[in-house]
């Protein structure tokens, strides 16, 4: 479904789509600044289990509180029963794209977007959550402080907390992207844990 405005926010185009939802730019008419909005699509608003991660990332987001992490300021759901999330506007590519176009970085890049996001996972790790699907497409880079390929990890659709037990999970359900998943979250493995991360 496509949106003109969802809540203040007055949308100006599509960013991206997915299996689970939509995210567009917007803008907010009374400040001006420019925002993400992603929407979960409207076939999932009746499955609890789809909510319930979709509305994680905002908690797991919140709890890590890294400046290598999108910022989400708000979620609610929309007239027609749609959840959605509003984010901060992250100009730039994501690494995938970026790969794609420029080509092998230098070592030098490499250490230091490496460095940056083991920074984001030695956070996200002690705040006891596992991201599990870390990947080139789930990592922008934008400008920030003059570098520019600064990464920020996106979408923790389906962070695993810790402390809790894992309720939104089907027994045997994979979750993740194969192509970057350790063997032992390929092999659905319960105690899955942070070196999960590192692997990918």
């Amino acid at each position: 479904m496509a949106y003109s405005s969802i809540g203040p926010y007055q949308i100006t185009r599509p960013l991206g789509q997915g299996g689970m939802g939509a995210v567009y730019e917007a803008i907010s008419p009374d400040q001006g600044h420019r925002v993400a909005i992603k929407v979960l699509h409207a076939r999932h608003t009746h499955s609890t289990e789809a909510v319930a991660r979709f509305f994680n990332e905002a908690r797991a987001v919140n709890l890590i509180g890294h400046e290598g992490l999108v910022k989400i300021t708000e979620h609610g759901h929309l007239p027609d029963g749609s959840a959605y999330l509003v984010m901060e506007y992250l100009a730039g590519d994501n690494l995938a794209i970026h790969l794609h176009r420029q080509g092998r970085m230098s070592e030098r890049d490499v250490l230091r977007v490496a460095g940056q996001l083991a920074s984001v996972l030695a956070a996200t790790h002690a705040a006891g959550i596992v991201h599990r699907d870390l990947k080139p497409d789930n990592i922008q880079l934008i400008e920030r402080n003059g570098d520019f390929n600064y990464p920020v990890v996106l979408d923790f659709g389906v962070a695993k907390f810790l402390d809790a037990a894992e309720r939104l999970t089907m027994t045997g359900a994979l979750l993740g992207t194969p192509a970057y998943m350790s063997p032992e979250q390929f092999r659905g493995e319960s105690n899955l844990g942070p070196p999960a991360d590192v692997y990918a």
